[in-house]
């Protein structure tokens, strides 16, 4: 789905898509980087961090409780299912019911493949470490109290603001921070390691990575050259 007339073009946003395609993301050494990052965290700091938060708990800890809930499907799916059906079946604006529904099925998309990320490696919560001293991968598990890794909470914020940036890059950084940030709540009141929000965080941003890929090569909303369409 285009809209007619002309394309404004971002040199900026067309180098980051670029650098997107194939080869470019995901590029293996920062994969690997990343990879080595993540194990170390699960090996040698997660619990660190995790006690940290749970011994000095303050005003840091309101804010994160009160912020956290920005990451929860209602609010991550909601707005942009609403806007797509105001868009779509009363304002008939067919570009703006495009970008909603590229931000909706981002978040679900990313949602999904965590949730059952989460089913396979069984990672067991923060709670039953602190209480229990439990820690671990204990795969195939279907209760909820092992299913930390990754935060589902923050697949679902990051989605959201990677979604958005792609479609808005003269925002791009400020969107990416926020998802982060509102990922790292999580961490704060201790329902997941600081190992769960980064992976979390690096899947969601896979999944819009490659939904921008297949819009663009349909046509819809984004161009070639990866740039949102008027």
């Amino acid at each position: 789905m285009t809209a007619p007339g002309g394309v404004r073009r971002d040199d900026e946003s067309v180098r980051e898509f670029q650098a997107d395609r194939p080869g470019g993301f995901p590029n293996p050494w920062n994969l690997a980087v990343f990879t080595a990052l993540i194990l170390l965290l699960v090996l040698a700091l997660d619990r660190q961090v995790t006690q940290l938060f749970a011994t000095h708990r303050g005003p840091l800890f309101e804010v994160a409780a009160w912020l956290t809930h920005l990451g929860e499907v209602p609010w991550s799916l909601g707005p942009p299912a609403l806007v797509f059906l105001v868009a779509r079946y009363l304002l008939r604006r067919p570009g703006l019911a495009t970008r909603a529904l590229f931000v909706f099925v981002s978040i679900a998309a990313s949602g999904l493949l965590v949730d059952v990320v989460k089913a396979l490696v069984g990672r067991a919560r923060p709670g039953l470490w602190l209480n229990d001293g439990i820690y671990g991968f204990f795969f195939l598990r279907l209760s909820n109290v092992y299913q930390s890794f990754p935060s589902g909470h923050t697949a679902c914020a990051t989605a959201a603001c990677f979604a958005l940036a792609a479609l808005a890059p003269c925002y791009r950084r400020l969107l990416m921070v926020t998802g982060l940030l509102i990922g790292l709540t999580r961490v704060v009141v201790t329902a997941h390691y600081l190992s769960d929000v980064l992976c979390a965080a690096a899947l969601s941003l896979l999944v819009v990575t490659l939904l921008r890929r297949l819009f663009a090569h349909r046509g819809w909303l984004f161009g070639a050259n990866g740039v949102p369409q008027g």
